[in-house]
């Protein structure tokens, strides 16, 4: 992953952007990027641990069940609930879907 970050340096500063680590020299530069890289990495890869371990806790105690998606939504359904004024909110509820759902179809029907 260290390469990546060395490489979005390289990017950014071709694009004609410049970093500065405190006036040193380029090596002590690189070093310094790529220890904050190692420990970024360290950081989020402890973050993942400790989620995969607190989801396991939680299947134990059955808690923890993956969120089940609609297969379709009817589409027209929601047009005609929002023809009759419905607010969003309330067709949302009725049908058992996220408002943001009911958003995306309404404004993809124009």
């Amino acid at each position: 992953m260290l390469k990546y970050l060395v490489i979005f340096v390289i990017i950014i500063n071709i694009s004609g952007c410049t970093s500065n680590f405190a006036q040193e020299s380029f090596g002590f530069a690189k070093l310094q990027l790529q220890m904050m890289g190692a420990f970024a990495e360290f950081e989020r890869n402890t973050i993942r641990k400790r989620q995969a371990e607190g989801i396991a806790k939680a299947k134990e105690r059955g808690v923890y069940e993956k969120r089940i998606r609609k297969t379709t939504i009817n589409r027209d359904e929601v047009k005609r609930l929002s023809s009759e004024g419905l607010s969003i909110y309330k067709i949302a509820v009725s049908m058992s879907i996220s408002r943001m759902s009911v958003h995306r179809i309404l404004n993809q029907s124009g």
